[in-house]
């Protein structure tokens, strides 16, 4: 018979994976990867969870001590199951919630990084041509008389 506390944790592992994966899925629409499609879609979605879990305990890791992470060690060789290892996270890191949306903010950011710069590139493409309008506003500005002061 299952307890409580394991149904517990494991409708709360389900609903963070389901938040994970809407995650993705805004994400792969945001970027417009011309080279996602229908067919390949399921094998990105698989691909960039697994990443966007890895981001997140990287993140974790990177916020523990030396001696946390020694005893982290030691709980992944007893290969203890992955709801204490998330308890062991939630007692040595603060503010799990924030660290987590920390972590996946980094990983958005990382993701659409490309994306963002070809969007600065084209826009850095238009810009001249702004500026050489603003130029010739700027001329014609310089023949007209100073503003009268009151």
């Amino acid at each position: 018979m299952i307890s409580q506390q394991d149904m517990n944790s494991y409708k709360n592992g389900m609903q963070d994976q389901m938040a994970i994966q809407t995650f993705v899925d805004k994400l792969i629409e945001e970027r417009k990867d011309p080279e996602v499609t229908a067919a390949n879609m399921p094998v990105v979605r698989s691909l960039l969870i697994k990443k966007v879990n890895e981001a997140i305990n990287e993140h974790f890791i990177s916020l523990l001590n030396d001696s946390d992470v020694e005893e982290l060690d030691k709980l992944l060789e007893a290969d203890i199951p992955d709801g204490e290892l998330n308890e062991f996270f939630r007692k040595k890191i603060q503010n799990i919630s924030v660290e987590v949306a920390t972590a996946l903010l980094n990983f958005r950011a990382a993701y659409l990084y490309p994306v963002w710069k070809k969007q600065q590139e084209e826009q850095n493409k238009v810009v001249p041509t702004e500026k050489t309008d603003a130029n010739n506003e700027k001329q014609n500005v310089d023949h007209l008389p100073p503003a009268p002061v009151a």
